[in-house]
This record gives structure tokens, sequence and C-alpha cells, in this order.
């Protein structure tokens, strides 16, 4: 099975050999063409492979099954938000982020018997609540680093600095407009995070364990009490699949 997750900064394939992760690949979202996703798959063999894919970018989606249909590819499953992923009490799952809910999902299966908040920290942070009978109870959306600088270089006076250079300092007292930037973001994206986490912990029934992926995850996990895993979300792809396969050979 070819496990593929078209996020907004990258776009990541796994291939799977029974639970085994056997290749993974990725390539930048935002610079995507059909020439380059032939390049990234070229190392595996697609005739007759199975293809499960979970988007939140459509125009990237509409290429990578163009380059699926024309190497042949018939068995290609798209995973929405609206595919029962998990168990919800959310009003508007339809606009809910899929890589939310296979995160979600994901941090359910390694937590069987406990509440569960899951941190996505990549362009966009995410705090979600899964509570102990796995039921997904929503969460909080705020901007990632890239986001928090960028919004400062609308102010007059302001140097605009990329997230590369964040350190995550601790002493909280910049010598320079460059440090009180950088200290000013990663000061309030830890408040951020801190607070969401602490909302939850106080709604949670139980006390939840803390999962923390993406690419900014290493960065925010000394900071909590939190589990550091990668990519959940092609581990949740792989979840899903085997779960609907169950199902379909129940029926």
């Amino acid at each position: 099975m070819l496990a593929i997750d078209i996020g907004n900064t990258y776009v990541k394939f796994c291939k799977f050999d029974g639970e085994e992760a056997v290749w993974i690949n990725k390539i930048d979202t935002a610079t995507i063409t059909a020439e380059i996703v032939q390049s990234a798959m070229c190392e595996i063999e697609l005739d007759g492979e199975t293809v499960f894919i979970a988007s939140v970018v459509s125009s990237a989606n509409r290429i990578i099954t163009g380059v699926l249909d024309d190497a042949g590819v018939e068995d290609i499953n798209i995973i929405s938000s609206t595919s029962g992923i998990i168990k919800h009490s959310i009003e508007t799952i339809e606009t809910t982020g899929v890589d939310r809910l296979l995160t979600a999902l994901t941090a359910k299966v390694m937590c069987p018997d406990e509440a569960v908040i899951a941190i996505q920290a990549g362009s966009a942070i995410t705090v979600d609540l899964i509570s102990k009978a796995g039921v997904f109870e929503g969460g909080m959306i705020m901007p990632g680093p890239e986001m928090w600088l960028s919004s400062l270089t609308t102010a007059a006076m302001l140097p605009s600095i990329g997230a590369e250079n964040l350190t995550w300092a601790k002493d909280g007292v910049g010598k320079s407009t460059r440090a009180a930037i950088l200290n000013g973001a990663s000061a309030g994206l830890i408040g951020a995070v801190k607070e969401a986490v602490r909302r939850m912990v106080m709604l949670s029934k139980d006390v939840p364990q803390i999962i923390i992926t993406g690419g900014w995850a290493e960065s925010l996990a000394e900071f909590f009490p939190a589990k550091c895993q990668s990519d959940l979300v092609l581990s949740g792809i792989y979840i899903y699949a085997n779960t609907q396969a169950g199902s379909q050979s129940e029926e």
C-alpha cells in the first residue's frame, strides 16, 4: 500500500509492506509539478498498487492523482474529513482538516486506554482533544512560526525574519530588535500552546497524554510532558486503510 499525505508544506509518500514502512520520500508542496511527482515515485513499482491519499491542498491532489492515473494505477482512494476516520462530536466535520483527524486516530491507537491531546506543529499549529472513549472533541488552530513572524512584516521599521532563525531562547530578554522579535515569537507560541493544553486538561474528565508531531515538534516538545512522534498522518492513513479493509472483509 502507498500512503500519500499532501500537506501545506510537504507532500509525503510512504510505501508499506504489511506494517513496515519500506520506503519514504517527500517533496515541497509549493513547487509541485507532475515531473517532480514522477521523479519522487520513480523508485517504486506503481503497477497494481493500492493508494490512499489524504490532502489539504486540492491543486496538489489533482496533480498527484493525474500522475497516478497516467501510471495506470486503478485503486486510488481519497480520504476526506467525512470518511468516518474517527468518532467525533464536531458540528462541521466537512471543514475539519483530514490531517487533524488522521493524527487524532493515530494518537488514540497509541494510547487506547487514555484521553489524548494531539498537537500538530507545522505551518499552522493545531491542538486537539480526543476523549478516553475515542471521540474527537475538537480543538484549537493557531499560526505556526512562519505565520507568526510574517504578521510583523506589515509594521513599520520591523525587519523580516524567517522562522528558521527561531532559537526558542528561554531568557526572555532580546538585546536587539531582531532578538526581541524572535523571543516574542517563541514565547508567544509556547504560551499559546500551553494555554490550549491547560484548557483541554480542564475540560477532560481524564488526565490526557500529550502527543506532538510536525516539523516544529522537537522544538516545542521540551516545554511539555509530551511524546514526540513523526509522521502521524501517514500512520493514520495506514490505520484507516486497514480498518476499511477489515470492515469490508467482515461484510
